[in-house]
């Protein structure tokens, strides 16, 4: 089979979990004699970012006109950017089986242009629930008017599929409830990611490249500053427990402060470190922690590769993140002060921390390989 990715993923995202997931998928699809061929937002040419330039000023345009908020613009272009990109290169390369869309605003892109070809249309729905409320989870800003408008095109374009696919069951059933359907479609298929495969460094050389002093207590979260990673809850417990522990210090993986959390960063000491990118498996051998505030995981591939590093983790029950954790973790409940009683007890008693160290590494074993995985996807999609 010949199967083209089209993903709106850019340069540096191959270091993250979504990323980081796909082009494993992609390798584990390859290795079982497939052709497989990954079109990112990453190789965009001169003449795909002027296309971008225009598509956004003629949607701007048109939202101006009828008093729409302009802020989920660019989101929405780079995704047609991208299926005209896929177009293109199915057309010169051809012999394409399936076309596999890595979220729902690319499908509603390609639904939207109308084009139809005998490439079956598979589609993978990573966040929670529909598009347009996995957008303002991001802090997309996708307004109700624009919600009314995505809502019945992304029901279309997910009927119109040959297949879709969710990571959880949690992801399937949020999905439902946003688009307003009484069950979920024969076509709809849970398939979640394989267990990570990277090799943690040493840890000594790891906190000496990071800074991380003998004495500090280092607490890692993964993942971009966005509403629905919850910072100001995890800073907020980070504090609390700083007044007990004055030399724990929290790494932030994946993005910069905003104004938001500065009134939060005034009150800490030692102040947090905001990290915009790295090389997560550094990261996850020098910490002592891992903490994650989050409750709308469709799956949560950073919380996965906490455990596969054997970092004793802490995480806020909600979403999939219960499903796909299980007993891996410290699951506690959505409140600054439960996520801080949580990391003290981890920082002050030692042997709970090997407990929950022993905990991660089990649960991630029991996770299935990407080899495993990609034979399940191929088998749902005829490739076999």
């Amino acid at each position: 089979m010949n199967i083209l990715v089209v993903t709106r993923e850019r340069v540096g995202d191959e270091r993250f979990g979504l990323g980081r997931a796909i082009r494993s998928l992609c390798d584990a699809m390859r290795a079982a004699g497939h052709r497989v061929t990954l079109l990112d937002a990453a190789s965009w040419t001169p003449a795909d970012v002027a296309m971008d330039r225009r598509i956004r000023g003629l949607l701007s345009w048109v939202a101006r006109r009828l008093r729409m908020v302009e802020a989920p613009i660019p989101a929405i272009s780079e995704r047609i950017v991208q299926v005209v990109r896929a177009r293109r290169l199915m057309r010169s390369s051809g012999n394409y089986t399936h076309i596999w869309y890595q979220d729902s605003l690319l499908a509603i892109a390609h639904d939207w242009l109308g084009w139809r070809d005998s490439a079956s249309v598979v589609i993978s729905v990573h966040g929670l629930g529909s598009a347009a409320q996995s957008a303002n989870l991001d802090g997309l800003g996708f307004d109700q008017r624009w919600v009314s408008i995505l809502l019945p095109m992304e029901r279309r374009a997910l009927r119109r599929a040959d297949l879709v696919f969710l990571p959880s069951a949690a992801a399937r059933e949020h999905l439902v409830r946003d688009l307003g359907l009484a069950a979920s479609p024969s076509h709809w298929h849970v398939v979640g990611h394989g267990r990570p495969t990277f090799k943690l460094p040493p840890r000594d050389e790891s906190r000496c490249a990071l800074g991380i002093g003998d004495g500090e207590y280092m607490v890692l979260a993964v993942g971009r500053v966005a509403p629905v990673k919850q910072y100001p809850r995890m800073l907020d417990a980070v504090a609390i427990v700083q007044r007990a522990v004055p030399h724990l210090r929290l790494v932030i993986l994946g993005g910069a402060p905003t104004p938001e959390l500065a009134s939060r960063l005034a009150a800490m000491e030692p102040k947090p470190t905001f990290v915009p990118s790295g090389d997560v498996p550094v990261y996850l051998a020098a910490a002592d922690a891992y903490l994650s505030a989050c409750v709308d995981e469709s799956y949560g591939l950073a919380n996965v590769e906490a455990l596969h590093a054997g970092v004793p983790s802490i995480v806020s029950a909600g979403g999939a993140t219960p499903e796909v954790v299980g007993y891996g973790a410290w699951l506690c409940s959505p409140s600054a002060e439960a996520m801080a009683h949580a990391l003290s007890r981890v920082v002050e008693n030692d042997e709970f921390g090997r407990y929950l160290r022993r905990c991660a590494q089990e649960r991630c074993g029991e996770l299935p390989q990407w080899s495993q995985i990609a034979s399940r996807y191929l088998e749902l999609m005829g490739c076999t």
